[in-house]
């Protein structure tokens, strides 16, 4: 058994007392991941993180799906992360990710 008596089981996404802020940044689509961008954010909203639009200074962290600098919302997103130094998942991490916390 992976997990023993005295063990800590914990999610990046959910903290009990200060929700997440997070922010998608690109296309997510079932296939190249688990789950498309509407049902991450259901999924996420689930267990207490916020979902923002536009990176702040309030965010935890950014996940990255498929071309990031499409959409000029999303090409600004991306540049404020890369400047601010803001955690961040991208593909295979953040598909790993998704199915490991988020996954049925």
């Amino acid at each position: 058994d992976p997990v023993t008596e005295g063990d800590s089981v914990t999610n990046i996404f959910y903290h009990p007392l200060v929700p997440r802020s997070v922010v998608l940044i690109g296309k997510f689509e079932r296939g190249d991941f688990i789950y498309d961008k509407p049902e991450i954010e259901r999924r996420l909203a689930d267990i207490g993180v916020v979902v923002e639009r536009k990176v702040s200074l309030k965010t935890d962290f950014v996940i990255i799906g498929k071309d990031p600098e499409e959409t000029d919302v999303d090409r600004n997103n991306y540049i404020v992360v890369k400047t601010m130094n803001i955690p961040r998942l991208e593909d295979a991490e953040a598909r790993e990710t998704f199915e490991f916390y988020l996954g049925d």
